[in-house]
Formats: structure tokens, C-alpha cells, sequence
């Protein structure tokens, strides 16, 4: 499920209007609604969200920001969707329908494939980082290293194979084209099988 335009459904104190208003040339606006961009607004909307699904949470629910995932065995699915649903109403927070996903046994969440398996890694992610170019210099280095950090779960001696490469981080090397390339098929484990869920 995808909470539609999440921060702004959450309102803003009367009092507080003031704080995050702007000025232009046409006159001085206040936001009514948490706008998208404020230091705390990822903050403020994910402990609304964790009070309004407190009771469901690890249960048979998961959340992350704007993004919540309903699990559970088929026969129980409908009445938790229903739960989660009803909360919804209640706290009046919306879901944009068209990015919701309901009753599945497979979804992509966070970048990863969610399925009976267990927890995959999504091969579109994994072809981006196998097509990125061999780092030359300490900033692309650096960003290789983050794309692989994301599934280092995944790769079987993830550390030992960026070790060295992190060590140049360290030693403030400019250049680092004479070095060895980043090993393009290192091996994806997958998780152990799990029971079948619905998602």
C-alpha cells in the first residue's frame, strides 16, 4: 500500500502556521498542511503513522515512511487488509490506488523482491550495478560502494571483496585506475523458503 501525498495529510497547528510561511512577491503564504521538504516532516509523519497502526505493527503489518506492507496467510487476509483498511479511514490517510498492490504472493518493497521464497534481490537493481562503469576516481568509488552496500546481505564476502576499496577511501587516494576492478559476478544467496504469505 502507498499512503497518497503522505506529509500532507497531516495538518499544521493553528499556532504553528507561521513557522514554515513564505514570502513572494505577491504576498506572505503559511502552509495549512506539512509540506514536503521540512528537517522534520519525514519525523513527524512516520510517528503518526506508527500511533495510527501501533496495534498491527510486526503483526501483520509493516511500515516504512509512506509505504506499508499487509501480510498474511491467505485464509486470514482479507479480514487483516479489512483492519488496516478501516485504520486507514479512521485516521484519515488515504492510499493512492494507483500504486496500492493488494492480495499478492510477489511485490517489489524497498528494492527488494518480497515473495514465498523469502526476500530476493530485484534484478533490475542488480543490472544497474553490474552496468555501472569501473570507478577511476575517489568520488565514483564512492558511489559504486553505495549502490553495493544497499545488497551487501546478499553477496557472499561482501566485505572482504570491498575491503580493499574502502581502504582507498581511507588513504585519500585521488586516483585509483591501476587498481582491480570490482568482481561483477559475485554470488546472490537467496534466503531460505518461507511459508507461503500474502502480501
Amino acid at each position: 500500500m502507498d499512503d497518497f501525498s503522505g506529509y500532507h495529510q497531516i495538518c499544521i497547528a493553528e499556532e504553528d502556521k507561521s513557522k514554515p510561511s513564505f514570502a513572494t512577491e505577491w504576498g506572505s503564504y503559511a502552509y495549512n498542511v506539512m509540506p514536503f521538504g521540512l528537517k522534520n516532516s519525514p519525523a513527524v509523519f512516520s510517528r503518526v503513522v506508527v500511533v495510527a497502526f501501533r496495534d498491527y505493527i510486526h503483526k501483520f503489518v509493516e511500515l516504512y515512511l509512506d509505504d506499508w506492507t499487509v501480510y498474511s496467510m491467505l485464509k486470514d487476509h482479507a479480514m487483516k487488509l479489512r483492519l488496516m483498511l478501516d485504520k486507514c479511514w479512521q485516521m484519515q490517510l488515504s492510499c493512492n490506488i494507483n500504486k496500492c498492490i493488494f492480495c499478492t504472493a510477489f511485490g517489489v518493497l524497498l528494492g527488494r523482491i518480497v515473495c514465498k521464497e523469502g526476500l530476493l534481490v530485484d534484478p533490475a537493481k542488480v543490472s544497474v550495478i553490474v552496468n555501472l562503469p569501473a570507478p577511476e576516481i575517489v568520488s565514483t568509488l564512492r558511489s559504486t560502494l553505495g549502490h553495493t552496500r544497499y545488497y551487501c546481505r546478499f553477496i557472499r564476502g561482501y566485505v572482504e571483496l570491498t575491503t580493499p576499496m574502502e581502504d582507498l577511501l581511507r588513504k585519500g587516494v585521488r586516483s585509483i585506475r591501476a587498481r582491480k576492478p570490482l568482481n561483477k559476478k559475485a554470488p546472490v544467496p537467496f534466503l531460505p523458503a518461507m511459508p507461503a504469505l500474502i502480501v
